[in-house]
């Protein structure tokens, strides 16, 4: 990452929107990411819950043709060259579920803190 790049590690909400809308802050963060301009910093986590939620309901989603989503989300990807942060260790999730009130996204949380973005 060249010095002062900021980082941007979005969640599975954000990077859905992004890819849905015309336009939008969400897709003004995967467009600072598509240029390079920010680096996109994604936990694996979130970029299984896209894939899954890409392949479960791309056909209810407001778009023309649900099946450019997932080719949209591989150029996404393609563009971004993002920086891959693992899934948490099991036992820190359980150490730490104290920490958020809703379970699911405490590997999210987790892997924000490991990555420690700008």
């Amino acid at each position: 990452m060249p010095p002062g790049q900021p980082s941007l590690f979005p969640d599975s909400d954000v990077l859905m929107a992004g890819l849905v809308s015309a336009w939008g802050v969400d897709k003004a963060v995967l467009s600072l990411c598509a240029a390079r301009i920010c680096k996109l910093v994604m936990a694996e986590v979130v970029r299984l819950e896209v894939e899954r939620n890409l392949a479960l309901h791309a056909h209810r989603l407001r778009v023309e043709d649900p099946g450019r989503l997932t080719d949209l989300y591989r150029r996404l990807i393609q563009l971004c060259n993002p920086e891959l942060v693992p899934f948490p260790d099991p036992a820190a999730v359980r150490a730490n579920r104290s920490l958020i009130r809703h379970e699911p996204d405490l590997p999210v949380l987790l892997s924000a803190t490991t990555a420690a973005p700008d």
